[in-house]
Formats: structure tokens, C-alpha cells, sequence
């Protein structure tokens, strides 16, 4: 990013800033999954295959009245 910046003569937007930095952790993660035997393909393929919870209503909790005068 910093090269980027000195090349261009912009400055990065916070965004850009993340986007890079949460692209180089997921290099990072596969590599280190990579490196320990795990087989990323398999872990694509189950991922694919889930699906979105349905969205429920949300319901509005009752509470009981209190007395009055106690």
C-alpha cells in the first residue's frame, strides 16, 4: 500500500486499507491451512454447499404490568 502511495503520489483511502489488509490475511490463512495438510478444495466445495438461515420476524417481548400501589 505504501509503495502504491508513493508511486501515485495519492493517499489511500481507509477503505483500500482494509480491503488490502484483510486480502493479505486471507493469503496467510490458506497458506498456513495449506502448510498443515489441509485440503482448501474440500473446505470450498462444503462452504458452497450451505445454505442462509431464513430471516424470522422479530417479536416484541411482553412484560407483565405492575401494580400499583404495591
Amino acid at each position: 500500500m505504501l509503495d502504491r502511495w508513493r508511486k501515485t503520489g495519492a493517499k489511500p483511502s481507509q477503505n483500500q486499507v482494509l480491503i488490502e489488509a484483510l486480502q493479505v490475511l486471507i493469503e496467510a490463512l490458506q497458506e498456513y491451512l495449506k502448510n498443515s495438510g489441509v485440503n482448501i478444495s474440500q473446505i470450498e466445495e462444503d462452504v458452497g454447499e450451505w445454505k442462509p438461515k431464513e430471516e424470522r420476524t422479530s417479536k416484541i417481548a411482553k412484560f407483565p404490568k405492575r401494580r400499583r400501589g404495591n
